[in-house]
């Protein structure tokens, strides 16, 4: 699960700005992120989550919540639909950050904006999302 955190650690700036993820200049980056991310859903071991929360179905229910999200989402921006696919995308990460905030567990990471790149174009309104 480390790795689709750094997958989402990179793909979550684009995400999160609509300039950023319809600029047609960004478009092979964006794709090989939500490819990233993808592989990484896939790996997430189900017993992971069993050790943490006990045989709770609601564990493989986001799992293929999120398998399905990332799916329709990369389908979605190959097909030109790319605000309908950063909606998915945004949809899903509150998943994760709702599950891993409320469950106290998972990597802890600074996604603030000072990390970005000073020309990424990200709006206060869309940093506070």
């Amino acid at each position: 699960m480390q790795g689709m955190a750094k997958n989402l650690e990179q793909l979550m700036p684009y995400v999160y700005s609509r300039e950023e993820y319809n600029d047609p200049k960004n478009k092979a980056e964006i794709e090989k992120l939500i490819g990233n991310f993808a592989q990484g859903v896939k790996s997430v071991p189900k017993h992971a989550g069993e050790n943490l929360l006990g045989k709770d179905p609601l564990i493989q229910y986001s799992i293929n919540r999120l398998e399905s999200n990332t799916h329709h989402a990369a389908n979605s921006f190959n097909e030109g639909y790319v605000e309908f696919s950063r909606n998915i995308l945004r949809e899903t990460t509150a998943v994760c950050f709702t599950c891993h905030s409320t469950q106290n567990l998972g990597p802890q990471h600074n996604f603030a904006a000072t990390t970005l790149p000073n020309a990424f174009r990200i709006y206060p309104s869309e940093q506070a999302d």
